[in-house]
């Protein structure tokens, strides 16, 4: 199963595994762009995140591969699994940041075709991983510009941005 988003981001949001903190299904694959005003930021929270993650049958722990079975990815940071310790903090370079999650098939369909394996899953969406999943935050960073005075008797806004306003005198009633 495969679902991407556009999120238009104004105030606080969650992003969660559906059945957080129960459990997760396998086979889902998610990913969302996340969007704030120009001169704002993305400020990304993830605040638990409990995903299988896949360990080598290398014996030798300094050769050891640990990777993701299931994962977690925001912005440019690598995929995120396993059980998160404390809170990680992602802040978007600019007005936009894409968030994206995959769970892989369950060891039981694992060494099955992919069509089967997911033919499996459709008709079988009880089974479930046990684990928590994950739960993030999603917060706008930054000002809001306030809109400056538009008009008085004596002048007429051109143009503003956060930190300037450009304004047009009016002589006689027209603006000059």
């Amino acid at each position: 199963m495969f679902s991407s988003l556009q999120v238009s981001l104004l105030s606080p949001r969650f992003l969660m595994t559906p059945s957080y903190p129960k459990y997760y299904q396998p086979g889902a694959e998610c990913s969302w762009s996340v969007l704030v005003p120009p001169h704002q930021r993305v400020i990304v929270r993830v605040l638990d995140l409990q995903l299988r993650s896949r360990v080598s049958n290398s014996r030798d722990l300094r050769t050891r591969d640990d990777t993701c079975q299931d994962q977690l990815s925001v912005g440019d940071t690598g995929p995120l699994c396993g059980e998160l310790q404390t809170d990680i903090t992602v802040v978007s370079d600019n007005n936009r940041i894409r968030i994206s999650y995959r769970s892989g098939q369950s060891r039981h369909f694992r060494y099955l075709d992919h069509t089967i394996a997911s033919l499996l899953l459709d008709r079988d969406p009880s089974y479930i991983i046990p684990s928590r999943g994950f739960l993030v935050q999603l917060l706008p960073g930054g000002c809001t510009p306030e809109s400056p005075l538009s008009s008085s008797d004596l002048a007429y806004l051109k143009a503003y941005n956060q930190s300037h306003a450009a304004y047009t005198c009016k002589v006689g009633g027209e603006t000059q």
